[in-house]
């Protein structure tokens, strides 16, 4: 029995060479899978996340695929007639996308069917349909497994936010795989999938999942990670050359958990293992985090702000680093009394610890008088995601002063939200828009008082403020929270009572 599954892989295997050439398009070229990400800054916790990944046993990149069917992840790719066969969800059923899929009974299971994840994925190419699933066993006539996702090709439509997928991190797996065919066209053009052994309870878009650790030192899923352009590649060679240069221009995508810094491949035996085995002299510390939105779904949400590619952005929560406290009080944590909270400093790269060390790269500032004119917040207990966050205020102008490239960093209740405006006083994300509005003639203007304005929407706020003891029947009650803004090498902040507007049912935030 275990011969005609090790020869089912194989038949397997030589066939999706053949189809090579007939795959579609893996996600449009704008979707996060395929953005270079070579000039996209560091994130502001790249150090910490790379020095908690390195507390795990292993230190140094490895491939956790090579010329033995028994490594790596198979896939198979079928027509768009392919019949499909009920699939049985054993634990996941109610994150996961109903079948029937149209998997082969006996299509190749990771492992070649022996113990571990057992992925099977299955790419329909007419359709550019992409089917996995997790603990994949077949029981004919058709498939069970913990978890199953389905994925349009063709979208960059992400899974529902708190949805894991046949991966923890909620991703697909195909399209973060080393294959064979582009290893050997010399050029990979996507971002890779990779293992650590310990996440923490949040993520990253594209992931929506997250993982268990409650601590934010360490990686959320979807956190991106390059290989640092100063990295010399000229003693390597071949598929290892290939694979590294795709790692310093696309990156790799925390998945999973799993062994530290291994990163997924697709079965194959044309792989060579000698030319892969150079990838175990790159060391961990060789990588950094890139900012590539912010950090989401959990109770360290908007730790470290947001930027970067623009894919994503604050997740509205309204406990960040400070804790609890920093949500229903007027009170930062300033640890160095530099008069920057603590969590600003983190999100912006500073030393929190040390006085000199502030986002002005100066001695302690004395915050000025911010006036508010709007800072609502609207919850909406019935449906996830469309919760919003609404924040107006007025800032002082300079003469002369032009709003293109210009930065502002707002902190509303220890979340820290940093934007940058382009010619028209405008910053727009996925998430989040905001704006500065002056009286301007080719972007010049005198002193007056400009209007900013910023909203957040899409997020789930409740999750956050259900961990404040925020329910809809206190929601009236009086609540203040500390705003900051940073903007012009100056520090404005204001103590504010925000504004509710609550529907569906009464009781704890879900």
């Amino acid at each position: 029995m275990r011969i005609r599954v090790v020869l089912s892989a194989v038949a397997w295997a030589l066939a999706a060479t053949t189809w090579a050439s007939t795959l579609p398009g893996i996600f449009p070229p704008d979707n996060p899978w395929n953005r270079d990400v070579s000039a996209d800054p560091v994130h502001p916790g790249s150090d910490t996340f790379i020095n908690a990944i390195l507390t795990g046993n292993n230190k140094f990149l490895h491939a956790d695929f090579g010329s033995n069917l028994d490594y790596g992840i198979p896939y198979v790719v079928v027509p768009g007639n392919q019949p499909k066969v009920a699939i049985a969800f054993t634990d996941y059923g109610d994150e996961s996308d109903p079948g029937p899929y149209p998997v082969p009974k006996d299509a190749p299971v990771e492992g070649n069917g022996a113990a571990g994840d057992r992925h099977v994925c299955v790419l329909d190419r007419d359709n550019a349909i992409l089917y996995e699933m997790y603990n994949a066993q077949y029981v004919g006539p058709g498939w069970k497994c913990s978890s199953g996702a389905i994925f349009d090709l063709k979208s960059n439509a992400l899974r529902p936010d708190g949805w894991t997928s046949a991966d923890a991190a909620g991703l697909p797996i195909f399209p973060g795989l080393v294959r064979y065919d582009d290893v050997a066209a010399g050029e990979i053009t996507h971002a890779l999938r990779f293992t650590v052994h310990a996440t923490q309870g949040a993520y990253i878009h594209p992931a929506t999942h997250k993982g268990s650790v409650d601590d934010p030192s360490f990686p959320p899923m979807g956190l991106r990670l390059r290989l640092k352009a100063n990295f010399d590649l000229a003693s390597y060679k071949g598929q290892a050359l290939v694979i590294l240069k795709a790692l310093k221009k696309y990156g790799m995508l925390v998945a999973d958990n799993g062994s530290d810094w291994f990163i997924s491949g697709a079965s194959d035996t044309r792989f060579n293992d000698d030319d892969l085995n150079q990838l175990k002299t790159v060391p961990g510390s060789a990588f950094e985090a890139v900012d590539t939105g912010a950090i989401l779904g959990g109770s360290n949400s908007g730790y470290w702000g947001s930027g970067g590619g623009g894919t994503t952005s604050g997740s509205g929560d309204t406990n960040g680093a400070g804790g609890n406290a920093q949500a229903t009080s007027n009170t930062f944590t300033d640890t160095d009394s530099d008069g920057f909270p603590d969590e600003l400093e983190a999100a912006l790269g500073t030393d929190s610890a040390d006085p000199s060390s502030t986002p002005f790269g100066s001695a302690p500032v004395t915050p000025l008088a911010l006036r508010i004119s709007k800072l609502s917040i609207k919850l909406n207990f019935t449906r996830t995601g469309s919760d919003s966050l609404t924040l107006a205020a007025l800032l002082p102008v300079p003469s002369g002063f032009s709003v293109s490239g210009q930065k502002i960093v707002v902190d509303v209740g220890g979340c820290v939200y940093p934007f940058e405006l382009d010619g028209k006083g405008r910053h727009s994300g996925r998430f989040e828009t905001a704006r500065l509005s002056i009286r301007s003639a080719h972007g010049n203007v005198p002193q007056q008082d400009g209007k900013f304005t910023m909203t957040l929407t899409g997020h789930s706020l409740c999750n956050a403020l259900r961990d404040e003891g925020l329910t809809n029947d206190n929601v009236g009650d009086s609540r203040i929270v500390p705003v900051i803004i940073l903007f012009n090498q100056q520090m404005f902040r204001v103590d504010q009572k925000e504004s509710y507007r609550v529907r569906g049912n009464r009781g704890m935030a879900q």
